[in-house]
């Protein structure tokens, strides 16, 4: 899926495809947080885009990784 992410900046303009991301500081406790609205996001897509007849299908990516180790406190390195 990632290839066809990369590949969809030559075959659709720019009004047919989005992409955003964000960076962020969160403890452990905020992780789960943050998964569990994940979760209802996705659910939330899926009663909506069954309200529409589809014309076309797309994809929705959502990738949650770490950029660093863990730092502060006890685990500072």
């Amino acid at each position: 899926m990632i290839d066809k992410g990369k590949e969809s900046f030559d075959r659709f303009p720019d009004d047919e495809r989005k992409f955003s991301g964000i960076t962020m500081g969160i403890d452990e406790e905020g992780y789960e947080a943050f998964l569990q609205e994940l979760r209802a996001f996705r659910m939330k897509v899926g009663e909506l885009v069954q309200k529409h007849k589809a014309n076309r299908v797309y994809r929705v990516n959502i990738g949650v990784f770490p950029v660093t180790k863990k730092f502060g406190g006890a685990d500072k390195e």
